[in-house]
């Protein structure tokens, strides 16, 4: 109908139909997403709270896969643990009771090792897609008892923990969209299963203190409290929580623990009492020296008397300058801490100060110790190996990612939006310390940079690596005014800081940019994009400065 002729206004009510009905579609595409993110959010909330619980091995993984089908809309789970070579069925849901029970895959299966160098979730049609995957009898046979669409790895310290495959799901791009949860849940799953272990040695070692403290009273019931007290992840806690914990043991003035390097050739001295700091860092226990292997396959105290110490070094291979320093400290007693057959530290003591020999009581009280710790301090290894840049001991810049992506989700759930800043770093002219003073220098530097950081943020705030000498800082219920003015305090610290490598003195500075949510940035990336742009005008405009997003 020519509209100049209509004069019922018929055009007009059509057009007013057509944008009723486009709003009505973009209001139930809204309704849809904010759905889809209170689910989300809801599950993620019951598995930080189930990775913190205290639940039985089999309760856990069997609401962890309850959680993930509900999540995932899938129709069942399998959850499959790797043992002596194979990956057997420890839980499922959504299959009679007995249809698994026969399933048992090699770890050296083609698809296995595929999942373990990927080290990220995997759905089927992906799987097919990899160059290095080969559809093998294996394979076959697993589809046909599991029904998978996807693959989620459980890994530690590069080794496959285990496999949770879902099957079942008809919603396949909802299921592209979870991808990046899914990841962040197998990270937690893996802490939990290590967790797992934990608790059965805690419960082992509860009864044995029991059974002692009927025969000593005070100072056990001191060591009984401090095993308590101990955070399970906590590992700066852990270093001087070995010491204590000897302390209250035996009376003792000299000690020494060791820790293994993240290097995995060495063990370091972490922290001493009664020896000069000086002294300590002249010992150098080599992982493959024959010392520390027969302490790692004895598991048990090794008493060693002062005068047969040099000998007993000299016949291992160990270092001259370790002889020499074991002899004038006077360190007679050594406990290796052994985990999962690896030994992961080292407690060396001094004779007692009363003069007399350690008893049998004393002996395997300090073997419970180190039976515990080693334990604690390998699963905190294992939780930061997922999620912690190795050089800088910041976060990765894949759980930053996911991180961020939570936090955002959070922000929009509140009642009134819940502001978040974002801030980027970068060390200016960092390529010239490498190019001039070589790399290790360079990575002594970054070291330092993150540990001024790190005294600058809040313990709610998170702190990762992005790049290179590019870092990240997520700062919730932090505006971009506040933002900045934190920032501008990091800015001054690293440049008033003289960084000392190999006894260089080097003066270095670092830009900022600064971008907030939601006033600045809707979405993860254009959070990140803000901060970003605003971190180029801080070099573009002659370094060491902070700039806002918000700035022309």
């Amino acid at each position: 109908m020519d509209r100049k002729f209509d004069i019922f206004g018929t055009a007009k009510v059509r057009d007013a139909e057509n944008r009723l009905e486009a709003v009505t579609v973009k209001l139930d595409s809204a309704n849809k997403e904010l759905e889809k993110n209170k689910l989300e959010l809801s599950i993620l909330s019951k598995i930080f709270e189930l990775t913190a619980s205290a639940q039985g091995g089999n309760t856990l993984s069997e609401s962890f896969l309850n959680t993930l089908i509900e999540f995932a809309g899938a129709v069942n789970a399998v959850l499959l643990m790797a043992d002596a070579g194979n990956l057997t069925v420890k839980s499922f849901k959504g299959f009679p009771n007995d249809a698994l029970k026969q399933v048992k895959i090699s770890t050296a299966a083609n698809f296995v090792k595929v999942l373990q160098d990927k080290k990220d979730v995997v759905s089927r049609e992906e799987l097919y897609k990899l160059p290095e995957f080969v559809e093998d009898d294996v394979f076959v046979d697993m589809r046909f008892y599991l029904e998978p669409d996807v693959f989620i790895p459980l890994m530690c310290r590069g080794e496959l923990l285990g496999i949770i495959t879902l099957g079942g799901i008809s919603d396949k791009e909802r299921l592209n969209q979870s991808i990046g949860s899914l990841y962040l849940f197998g990270c937690y799953m893996s802490s939990a299963l290590s967790n797992e272990k934990l608790l059965s040695q805690r419960d082992f070692l509860s009864k044995e203190l029991s059974v002692a403290l009927e025969k000593k009273d005070a100072p056990l019931q001191r060591l009984n409290k401090a095993f308590a007290s101990l955070s399970l992840l906590d590992a700066e806690k852990l270093k001087s929580a070995a010491l204590r914990l000897a302390f209250e043991t035996v009376d003792v003035d000299k000690a020494i623990f060791f820790l293994r390097s993240e290097d995995e050739i060495s063990l370091v001295s972490m922290v001493s009492a009664g020896i000069p700091v000086l002294e300590t860092k002249k010992i150098l226990f080599e992982i493959d020296d024959d010392f520390i292997a027969k302490l790692r396959e004895n598991k048990k105290p090794v008493f060693l008397e002062a005068s047969r110490i040099h000998e007993t070094m000299t016949a291992c291979k160990c270092n001259q300058d370790t002889a020499s320093v074991l002899i004038e400290s006077g360190l007679v007693l050594y406990i290796p801490f052994v985990s999962n057959e690896r030994l992961v530290a080292l407690l060396a003591l001094g004779p007692k100060r009363s003069g007399e020999e350690f008893n049998s009581l004393e002996l395997e009280l300090l073997s419970l110790i180190a039976f515990h710790l080693a334990a604690v301090i390998d699963n905190a290894k294992l939780f930061e190996a997922g999620v912690l840049d190795g050089l800088t001991n910041t976060h990765t810049r894949r759980f930053f990612e996911h991180r961020l992506e939570y936090e955002l989700a959070v922000g929009m759930h509140y009642r009134t939006q819940r502001v978040l800043c974002l801030i980027m770093a970068d060390l200016d002219h960092f390529k010239n310390i490498n190019d001039t003073y070589g790399h290790q220098v360079g990575d002594q530097v970054l070291r330092d940079f993150a540990k001024i950081i790190f005294g600058n943020i809040r313990m709610t705030d998170m702190f990762a690596r992005y790049g290179g000498e590019e870092f990240v800082i997520i700062m919730p219920e932090v505006d971009l005014k506040e933002g900045g003015v934190i920032a501008r305090r990091m800015q001054q610290s690293v440049a008033s800081f003289t960084f000392l490598p190999r006894d260089l003195s080097l003066k270095i500075t670092a830009s900022f940019g600064v971008a907030s949510f939601p006033d600045f940035a809707k979405t993860k990336d254009e959070l990140i994009k803000a901060a970003d742009e605003a971190l180029y005008k801080s070099k573009e405009r002659g370094r060491n400065r902070v700039t806002l997003c918000n700035e022309k």
